[in-house]
This record gives structure tokens, sequence and C-alpha cells, in this order.
């Protein structure tokens, strides 16, 4: 292998957009058919608990790129009718994508992008879209004879991997739309999901989207590429269907929240290995700069996940901390996520605790309890206040070091 590329490896970025994490067959789904993503597992790092810092699209891909919370970046909302929303930040963060480029980097983006209508300018080839428009050209479904977008834009990228790239080693994304709502896909892909479980049509781009990665991941292995690229596959949030009410997927809850987050680099991950550290989105930019031998910017709220390819680091974060506003209304939300608990604050004071270990569906508040409600199902648990009070201190710790004065308010709220 030559030593250059060595040193530093092509980089494929898959992102899916709101798919679950209990839709794939690695991540323990006895109902999503995904044998190339669960093939691609087998040779990765899997994160058992990896989530996004903000469940709606726009801030969770620009904390992606730039390694920073929403409220850091300054983009807690998704954006349209504007070319560039990164340039319109002041200061305008830094992203992944500028190192790169200084360190060599041949850079290329395919399909949703969702920070501007225009050309960020950041990509020596760029086929990319803000958001809308649904997941068909021309919005012709497969049984109308239509093409399906991701599949358009898996052959450009199939055609940018069997470039010459020179002495240049490559970053290239390929963001899917689906299997964000409508939920539509190629019809072969909706055999085992129609008649059988509810929302078909998710479950059946799900499969799609894992054919197209089967695809790309032939691809490297046909170019001699496979060895030497790190490939990661993940998503920028879950999806609710609806299930949360009309928040939908602003919401806090594990199915908006959790994402799979794999990473596979042949020889330098440990093959199938599951790690249960918390990782999240912000982690992306640090990981792919440490792993391209690349000084990360300063000022970075995501830390690299690479000490977890074949050990662990000697410290890691024991929680997790989210960002969200309620859709409606737009009220401030902060959670704090652990192996067992997980306390949402609201600035309208409906706040939320859930025990995960007893009730992982998130269906029972018991913040407050002991108390009544009209089906008796709180009235038996036991004082909730001083774990209240340990997880609100745990939330206010978070936002400190964040900088998060949001967090801070209203975990101080809670605690007083």
């Amino acid at each position: 292998i030559d030593r250059f590329m060595t040193l530093r490896p092509n980089f494929l970025v898959i992102v899916t957009d709101q798919q679950r994490a209990d839709t794939l067959g690695c991540y323990g789904s006895s109902v999503g058919r995904t044998p190339f993503v669960d093939a691609l597992a087998a040779t990765a790092v899997r994160f058992e608990y990896a989530f996004t810092t903000y469940p709606v699209c726009t801030p969770a891909r620009a904390t992606m790129w730039t390694g920073l919370y929403p409220h850091a970046h300054g983009i807690d909302a998704n954006v349209f009718g504007t070319d560039d929303r990164l340039a319109e930040l002041d200061p305008r963060p830094a992203t992944l994508f500028e190192p790169m480029r200084r360190a060599g980097y041949r850079l290329g983006y395919f399909g949703k992008w969702h920070l501007g209508e225009g050309d960020p300018g950041l990509f020596d080839v760029w086929s990319g879209f803000n958001s809308l428009g649904g997941h068909w050209v021309d919005g012709r479904q497969s049984f109308q004879g239509g093409v399906y977008l991701p599949d358009l834009q898996t052959d450009e990228l199939l055609a940018f991997l069997a470039e010459d790239h020179g002495d240049r080693p490559f970053l290239a994304v390929i963001s899917y739309y689906p299997p964000h709502d409508p939920f539509t896909a190629p019809e072969r892909f909706y055999e085992p999901y129609r008649g059988r479980v509810p929302f078909a049509g998710y479950y059946a781009a799900v499969s799609a989207l894992d054919w197209n990665v089967g695809r790309l991941v032939d691809e490297l292995e046909k170019t001699g590429l496979r060895d030497d690229t790190v490939v990661f596959f993940f998503s920028d949030h879950g999806e609710t269907f609806g299930y949360r009410g009309p928040e939908h997927k602003f919401v806090c809850t594990d199915d908006a929240i959790r994402v799979p987050f794999l990473v596979s680099w042949p020889g330098h991950v440990e093959p199938g290995a599951v790690r249960h550290a918390f990782a999240g989105v912000q982690d992306l930019m640090p990981t792919i700069l440490d792993c391209a031998s690349c000084p990360p910017p300063s000022g970075l709220q995501g830390r690299s996940l690479r000490p977890w390819f074949r050990g662990r680091p000697d410290a890691w974060r024991d929680v997790f901390f989210v960002e969200n506003h309620t859709y409606r209304e737009r009220v401030q939300q902060r959670a704090i996520r652990t192996l067992d608990h997980k306390l949402i604050l609201d600035g309208n004071g409906d706040h939320r605790l859930f025990d995960l270990k007893t009730d992982p569906e998130e269906e029972l508040n018991i913040f407050g309890a002991p108390k009544d409600d009209s089906h008796r199902q709180f009235a038996h648990y036991p004082d909730q206040r001083p774990r209240v009070r340990q997880l609100a201190a745990l939330l206010k710790r978070e936002a400190l070091t964040l900088d998060d004065a949001v967090g801070v308010d209203l975990a101080d709220r809670v605690i007083r």
C-alpha cells in the first residue's frame, strides 16, 4: 500500500435522513431488511449509543460539519430561501472541508445539503441540493417509470470514485434524503413490508438505501480502494412516525435522537466491535480530521472517536446532552441522557423524566412522581426529586462545559 495514502486515507461519508437506528439488522431490527449495511457493520465499529445533538435536519447537519452544538454555531432551525446559511453567520464557523482541502483532499458532495440553496464553494465536485422536492426525478414514482433520486446520486458518486484522482486522496459525502417522508421507494423494495408493518414505504426506503450502500462498497472493492478508505454510515436524526404528537421529531425521546453510527476502516478498526460509549454527530468532524492527520480547529465540542476503533480512551463522556425547541411555540428544551435515565427540561415547565431500564419506550413520565393521573400509573413510585436533582446537576455541568446559557438556566430553575 502506498505510504502517502496510508497516512492520508480516503473518506466515504454516507448520511441518511431521519433514519432510526432500530431499522437496521445490525442494530437488532427484526423488521428491516438491510443485508448490505449489516455486512458493512461486520467490518466496522458500531456505536450502540449514538445520538444527534438536535433532532432537526439543518441544525444537526451544521453540527456534523462544524463539530459544534447548534447554540454555538448559531443555526437552530431548518433553512429555506437562502443561498448559504453558514456564510450568513457572524462569525462564520470553520467546517470540516476547509482543512481537508488545505491538506490536499479532493472533495465531492452528492445529495441533500440543507444549509442553503446554492453551491457553498467548498467542493471540487458539487451535486447537492437544499431540501424538499421529493425523492423522484420530476416526481414520477417507480410505477410511473420514474428514477429514484438516491439511485441517481449513487451513480454520480460511483463516477466520482472511478475518476483518476492523481496523487490526491478524496473525501466524498453522499447524503440521501430518504427515508425522510414522503415515504416512497422503488416498488421492488416494498415486498417484505406491505401488509406486515406500518409505514411500509419508510422501511422500503431503508432497504433501497441499503442496496445503494452495497453498490458503493462493491465499487471500492473493485477499484482497490476499500482498504484505504474510511467509510462512515450514520443519520442526522431519527423518526417518531408522529407518535409523540404534533411536535413530531421536535422532541428529545430516543426515537427522534438516536441514530445509527458505523465506522469501517480495514486494518484500523476492530471488525464487528460494538461500543457502548456515547457518540454523536458532533464527533464526525474531529474523527475525520484525526484519521487524516489534520489538526482540528480550536473550540470543537465534538471529540475524535478514533480511540474507540481498537480499544477505548482513558476518559470519555458519561452522558449525552441534547438541544431542541418545540415545533409550534419554539419553547426551548434541553435533555441529558445517561445509560439508565433521561431528563428533559422544558422552558414551559413541561419536564419529563424516564427510567430507561424499566421503560425504554419512554411512555411513563415519572417527573413529579409519586403523583395522580387518570390511569393510576404513578402513585406507587418513590419520590423522584433526588433523581431529578442529580440529573439536573449533570445537565448543568454539560451546559456549562458547552457554554450553553439556556441549559444552565433550565437546570437552575429545576434545582431551585
